[in-house]
């Protein structure tokens, strides 16, 4: 499942990462567990995929009125000649909360998870 990295260490802004990982969207956004002051996130995806994760949970985000989300142009990662583009997600804490508890009911924890904790 994506993750909610550490915040930058300013500014209220988190990362969440690995979200090509996830089946569907709805397990990105139970990956979403940081403070409440983090209230901008960012998520990734490459043209190796289509953007089809980005996409998939920008639009899932704007569906549930979980925040608003802005994405970027894609830019050449030097390092891999991908292309990568970047979301910016400013949450809306209060939806996000209500939506996660009903997404738990449906997804509950696998027991692997409850050990690795």
């Amino acid at each position: 499942m994506s993750e909610q990295r550490n915040g930058f260490g300013c500014c209220g802004i988190a990362e969440l990462a690995n979200i090509y990982d996830d089946e569907s969207p709805e397990l990105s956004i139970l990956g979403v567990d940081g403070p409440d002051d983090q209230g901008i996130i960012i998520f990734s995806d490459t043209n190796e995929t289509r953007y089809k994760y980005g996409l998939a949970l920008a639009r899932y985000i704007r569906k549930h009125n979980l925040g608003s989300v802005t994405g970027k142009t894609p830019t050449i990662n030097p390092n891999t000649s991908n292309k990568v583009k970047v979301w910016m997600w400013s949450t809306n804490r209060t939806n996000l909360k209500r939506h996660q508890k009903v997404l738990r009911k449906k997804f509950p924890p696998k027991v692997e998870e409850w050990w690795n904790r």
